[in-house]
Formats: C-alpha cells, sequence, structure tokens
C-alpha cells in the first residue's frame, strides 16, 4: 500500500481545502519527508485525516469517552469525543478527509469521509459521517453500506486498522511514551506498537516445548538402558535367519504368481470348454430345424419349378387372345373389301349406261374410298398381330 494524495477541508487545526500530493511534484522522488511546525499548526491533523478515509477513527481520539458539548443547541443528545466527527472544526458546516492511494494488487484507490451540519448552518445538528471507496482506474465504486465499504478498504490495503497503526502510522502519544519509558517497558510499547508480542509467545511456547521433549529424550534413554546389546555372534545368526526368510518369502512370491497363472489358465479353459457346449447345443438344433424344414423346402422348389410354366401358360392364353382379336378384325375387313368392290363394280356398270349415272358411281366411289383404305389398314393391323401371337407361341 503506498499513499498517493492526501486532501480534507475544515479539520481540527486546518481550516479550509489542503492537499498534499505525494506523487507529483517536489514530493514525488522524496524518500523519507519530515511534518514539522509549531503546536497547533496541524502535523497530527494530517495523520488524523489519512486514518479517517481509510477506518472512520484516529488514533488520537482512541480511548476518550467523555462529553465534549452538544450535536446541537436545542438536542440534548451528548457527542462522545471519540467520535470521529468531533474533528469537524468549530464553525465549519462540513469537512472532508480524501486518500488516493496504491492497493495492494497494483490498483489506485480513492478513499472518502466526509460529515456535514443540517441545513449547511454552522449551528445545524451533525449528520451521519459518510464514506465511499472508488476505483481510479474503472470508475466503479467498490462496497455499499457503511461497514462494506470499510471492509472493502481493509481488503484494498491489505491491512486492518490496528495493523494500520502498527506498521505505517506511529501515533503521537504512543511516540513520546516510547521515549520516556525505562528499558523494559520500551520494549514492552514497542512490542505493542509494531505487533511483535506475537514473537514473545512464540519464543515462551517454544521453550516450553524444548522442556517436554528434553524430558520425553529422557524417558527414552532410560529404556533403552534396560536392552542388552546382543552379541556379534548372535546378531550373524538372526542375520542369516532373515535372508533365509526373505529368500523363502522370495520364493512363495514366486510360487503364488505361477499358480495365480494356471488359475487363470484352468478358468479360462472352462469358459471355453463351456462356450464350445453351448456351441455344440445350438448347431444340434439347428440340425433339428433343417430336418423339420424338409418338407417346406420340397415345396418351394416345386414352386420355383413350376414358377417358369406358369408365365408360359399365361403369355399362351394371351397370345390366344391377341389371335382371336386378329381373326375378327381380319374377316370385318375382308367383308368390307367385298362390299367395296361390289360397289365399285356396280358404279362401272352403271356408268356406261348414262353419264349421269356415272357421276353418281364416281362420288360413291369417292365416299366409300376411306373405307377401302381403312379395310387396307386392318389387313395390315392383322398381319402385324398375327406375327405376334407367332412370336408368343414360340416364347
Amino acid at each position: 500500500m503506498r499513499v498517493l494524495a492526501l486532501r480534507g477541508e475544515n479539520l481540527a487545526s486546518l481550516a479550509g481545502p489542503f492537499e498534499l500530493d505525494l506523487a507529483g511534484g517536489a514530493l514525488a522522488d522524496t524518500g523519507l519527508i519530515a511534518i514539522t511546525g509549531p503546536t497547533g499548526a496541524g502535523k497530527s491533523t494530517l495523520l488524523d485525516a489519512m486514518c479517517l478515509a481509510l477506518f472512520d477513527r484516529t488514533p488520537r481520539l482512541a480511548g476518550r469517552g467523555s462529553a465534549v458539548g452538544f450535536l446541537h443547541e436545542e438536542d440534548q443528545r451528548t457527542l462522545s469525543s471519540g467520535d470521529p466527527r468531533c474533528l469537524l472544526r468549530r464553525g465549519a458546516t462540513s469537512g472532508f478527509a480524501e486518500v488516493d492511494f496504491l492497493g495492494v494488487r497494483g490498483e489506485r484507490w480513492r478513499a472518502r469521509w466526509s460529515v456535514r451540519r443540517a441545513r449547511g448552518q454552522a449551528l445545524g445538528r451533525l449528520q451521519a459521517q459518510r464514506v465511499s471507496l472508488e476505483n481510479l482506474d474503472t470508475g466503479i465504486s467498490a462496497g455499499g453500506t457503511k461497514t462494506q465499504t470499510l471492509a472493502a478498504i481493509e481488503e484494498a490495503i491489505g491491512l486492518d486498522y490496528a495493523g494500520f497503526c502498527r506498521s505505517a502510522l506511529l501515533a503521537q502519544g504512543e511516540f513520546a511514551g516510547f521515549l520516556r519509558a525505562r528499558p523494559e517497558e520500551r520494549a514492552a510499547l514497542l512490542e505493542r506498537v509494531t505487533g511483535t508480542e506475537i514473537y514473545g509467545q512464540l519464543s515462551i511456547a517454544a521453550h516450553k516445548r524444548a522442556s517436554r521433549e528434553r524430558e520425553q529424550v529422557a524417558l527414552l534413554d532410560a529404556r533403552l538402558e534396560g536392552f542388552r546389546r546382543l552379541p556379534a555372534a548372535e546378531r550373524a545368526s538372526l542375520r542369516a535367519a532373515l535372508e533365509e526368510a526373505e529368500r523363502v518369502a522370495r520364493e512363495a512370491a514366486t510360487t503364488l504368481t505361477e499358480s495365480e497363472s494356471a488359475l487363470a489358465w484352468h478358468e479360462q479353459h472352462v469358459r471355453l470348454r463351456a462356450s464350445a457346449t453351448a456351441a455344440d447345443a445350438e448347431l444340434e438344433q439347428a440340425r433339428a430345424r433343417w430336418l423339420a424344414a424338409g418338407a417346406e423346402r420340397q415345396r418351394l422348389v416345386a414352386w420355383e419349378f413350376a414358377q417358369p410354366l406358369v408365365l408360359l401358360q399365361r403369355a399362351a392364353g394371351r397370345a390366344a387372345a391377341v389371335e382371336a382379336d386378329a381373326e375378327r378384325e381380319r374377316a370385318l375387313a375382308q367383308q368390307a373389301l367385298e362390299a367395296a368392290q361390289v360397289a365399285q363394280e356396280a358404279a362401272c356398270g352403271v356408268a356406261l349406261a348414262s353419264g349421269q349415272v356415272a357421276s353418281e358411281a364416281e362420288l360413291r366411289l369417292r365416299r366409300e374410298g376411306p373405307k377401302l383404305r381403312q379395310a387396307a389398314a386392318l389387313e395390315r393391323a392383322l398381319e402385324e398381330r398375327g406375327s405376334e401371337a407367332a412370336r408368343a407361341r414360340l416364347g
């Protein structure tokens, strides 16, 4: 966490707005700075403004609880001196503290604390303070309620209020007490301010643990004295027995592996025999079904043999019908031809008798011409039908 800028207005001894830019200007490249000035100049107020913006409280007001005045002249509710609103400058209608800082994740944040009096009047009732947190990189506000916003600030800087006061801010009172304290009190105060009292507790716990472990080692040494050391010959004998036992164990393991392989082969053999028996049974059932279907197969063979004959019989029937139709058409054509010939002969005889009759005969001949052509066409059709019937009989 790194403070980039500090701003405020009307806080304690600092009247009006103020700003301290630590990221730019003359202070940007300064590694160490000193805040100096006479009493009441506002040195501690700068630290108060930083703590107010980040945590809504400040070490200067810690441990104080007496009443210092009224929220309002007509309000009998008192304002505790531990209330951070006490830092609003007397006669001011509003004030704020604002800190820009770089968070533990490298993001730039702006924390703001503000308070005001009702109706913007110097004698107005003090309103509840407000806190906010804004991400300067994204412009998004974090938190919602006051509690949620303070939690978001602690997450952004990676420290709570106590940790911040111990690591980043040494309160003026604590430092004065540290200078005036006796050596033993100074050590205790330094531990409390820096939070290193945990190391003293760890040292005490480690000492107690070491004492317990030494007692346990002493007990184990005493028990060890009760055991006698074996002679070399006896140790060699036991070592040989151990090696023999290990050899027997290895052989037993080899035998067990071989036995497991044989058992697996036997189980596989049993499964294969069972499968072969089941296959033989299925084969016998298939043979029985084959024999039972013999009569059906014979009928199927006979049907397949007779099928071409049926087709031939049907073709012969169709050829006979075609031939009958052709004969009927031939007879009709023959009758039409004979009638036409008779008409022609009659027309020729009458023509010799008179010219008028000849004209009538010629007209009649013209009328009968289409019938003659139709008769010739029928005769050709009969010949074609006869050819088809002959081919059908041959097929």
